[in-house]
Formats: structure tokens, sequence, C-alpha cells
């Protein structure tokens, strides 16, 4: 990382740097653009024309009047900044899941707004420095989501997948190591199947002490008993 670029990364910092044989300067945190359009900035590359002072972008517009080279000089913006276009992708990424990243920045400590404000202490290469440690941490939100898991500790995490490869049945798979998706199919199909167990035996039990018309002696009745007694207990030996 270069110190010269730690220094520029404040508030309405600037950066030089060259693209295609043209010394431009441009604001350091392309979320200068505004939060919409930095969300837009990969996809409408010539937003980053914004972000260059006035001389610097009607130099490079002069010489490429037809837009041919803007996603170089995107890349080169990007480059020098410190993020590169993979942390320009990481960050919108993160905006679009933001509850997660919000979480784990309180619990370091720092508000997610002092990002979103452009005059806030926070830069996107700071912000992007710290996703990237976070991906690598399976305790926070992000580096749960990154692993599709809930958030586990490191140790928790290795001892799950000890767990699993000592398992006789190779088909198990640890809590820890489950997808949270997964993990809510399940518990939904646990929760009808109970409700199915509970309507079968209601209709059973109701099934026991009613006499149907036509049988008139006590043993035909006790004999229906059984039956509804034996289904009930071939349901539960079924759902066990």
């Amino acid at each position: 990382m270069n110190a010269r670029l730690v220094l520029a990364d404040v508030p309405g910092g600037s950066i030089t740097f060259d693209s295609g044989g043209h010394e431009c300067r441009a604001v350091v945190d392309p979320l200068a653009l505004g939060l919409d359009a930095f969300m837009e900035l990969l996809d409408k590359p010539r937003l980053v024309y914004r972000l260059l002072d006035e001389d610097s972008r009607m130099d490079v517009m002069l010489a490429d009047m037809f837009g041919e080279r803007v996603e170089s000089l995107l890349s080169d913006y990007a480059d020098a900044g410190g993020l590169g276009l993979e942390g320009i992708a990481g960050l919108i990424h993160e905006l679009k899941n933001l509850d997660r990243l919000e979480v784990d920045l309180l619990r370091m400590g720092f508000e997610v707004r002092d990002w979103l404000d452009v005059h806030g202490p926070l830069s996107s290469r700071r912000v992007w420095l710290l996703i990237k440690d976070l991906r690598q941490r399976p305790e926070t939100q992000i580096g749960a989501a990154r692993l599709n898991i809930f958030p586990a500790d490191k140790a928790a995490v290795v001892a799950a997948q000890a767990l699993e490869a000592k398992a006789e049945d190779k088909t198990f798979k640890h809590y820890f190591l489950r997808a949270p998706d997964d993990l809510e199919r399940e518990q939904k199909k646990l929760r009808v199947d109970a409700q199915k167990r509970e309507r079968i035996k209601s209709q059973q039990m109701q099934g026991i002490v009613r006499v149907e018309r036509g049988e008139e002696s006590f043993k035909a009745a006790q004999a229906a008993s059984q039956a509804a007694l034996a289904e009930i207990i071939a349901s539960q030996s079924g759902g066990a």
C-alpha cells in the first residue's frame, strides 16, 4: 500500500494517476458520486468522468471522444485509489446486503453512516480493507455469509469439520456447517410433519369414541377402537 495514498485518503482528498498517457486528477473516494450512482459505476463506467477534476475530464474526453477507453480509465482510477475493480464490486455487493455490514461494523465500534456520508471518517478504501478481513472470519456476519453458514468462531467450525470427518454416516452435516436456507427448509418440513401427525391423531381419536350406526354391540365398538389405536401406534412408529 502506497503511504501517499493513505495520507490522501481523507474526506475530499484527491489522487493523481496516469491513464493512456494522460495525467489525471480525481476525487480519491468513488462514493463521492453519490450512493445511487456508485451502485451503477461498473455498469455505467462513463460515470468515472464525474470523479475527475475539470481539466482532466476535458483532456481525456477530447482524446477519446467516443469513450472507447472509458473502461480502462475506470480501471486505472480504481487501482490508483487502492480499490481496484474487485474492491468496487465488493463494496457494491455489501451495499446490497447492508444489514450484515452494519452489524459487523458496529461490533468493531464503527457506524456504517461514517462510510456512507462522504464527509465521514471511513473511506471506501478503508471499508474494503475491513470487508476483506471480515470475509476470513466465520464469526462475523460477512464471513459466515461467504461460507454460507451461521456465524461461528473458527474453533467451532474446525470442531464441526472434525466431527463430520469422523461420522460413520457420510451424509451427516454438522449444524454449524449447514446453510441457513437448508436449515430453514428442514425446520419448516418438521413443523408441517408434526401438524400432519396431530391431525391424524385427532381424527383417529374421534374414531375411537364414536360408534358408527349399525355397530350395536359393545364388542363391535371395542374392536373398532382397538383398530384405531393400532393405527395411531403405527403412525407414531413411522414418524420416528
